[in-house]
């Protein structure tokens, strides 16, 4: 996704630069732009820093699909719950108060993604992520399926950052991509 399109853009305007992409949780993220380890991080929960800047970047639609075409939205015993940070999990717990608990549940959508993919299940997922499988038949949307969004952050560490005066425009790119 974002990650790819800023890793590119990077290596496209500054082609002398170094790069190098890590995955990490909020945490490693927040300590790694804080010790200097980092200077720009994609988040979806950004904590606000001493020298640290946070730029919104776009809304993330999230999704309920299925690899069957009537999955049921409510009740389904192959449901798989994806970690997508906090404000998710408030959201999702209100709109299925009702359910029960999942019985599996993956902090990587591309896990997730995978597992609905090759075994039966169904799960929220990234719009991004999900369409050229929608597209194809191979997945299909629950109808009727609230949907939630997610807001996408890039953190600069405005220390190293400030003087890139590349940075903007790339931003912009981002937001448009």
């Amino acid at each position: 996704g974002l990650g790819k399109k800023l890793l590119h853009l990077i290596r496209l305007r500054q082609p002398d630069m170094g790069a190098s992409a890590w995955p990490g949780d909020q945490t490693e993220l927040d300590r790694w732009l804080g010790t200097g380890l980092v200077d720009l991080a994609i988040s979806y929960q950004p904590t606000t820093h001493l020298n640290q800047r946070i730029y919104t970047l776009k809304n993330e639609r999230l999704l309920l699909v299925s690899n069957r075409p009537n999955s049921p939205m409510r009740f389904d015993p192959s449901y798989v719950y994806v970690e997508h940070g906090e404000n998710f999990a408030q959201k999702h717990a209100a709109a299925y108060a009702d359910a029960d608990t999942a019985k599996l549940s993956f902090g990587s959508v591309v896990w997730a993604l995978d597992h609905v993919l090759t075994h039966q299940g169904s799960a929220y997922l990234p719009e991004r992520l999900v369409q050229p499988y929608l597209d194809q038949g191979r997945l299909f949307l629950v109808e009727n399926a609230p949907e939630f969004a997610r807001k996408i952050y890039l953190i600069a560490n405005d220390q190293v950052t400030a003087d890139w005066e590349w940075l903007p425009q790339l931003i912009e790119e981002l937001e448009q991509s």
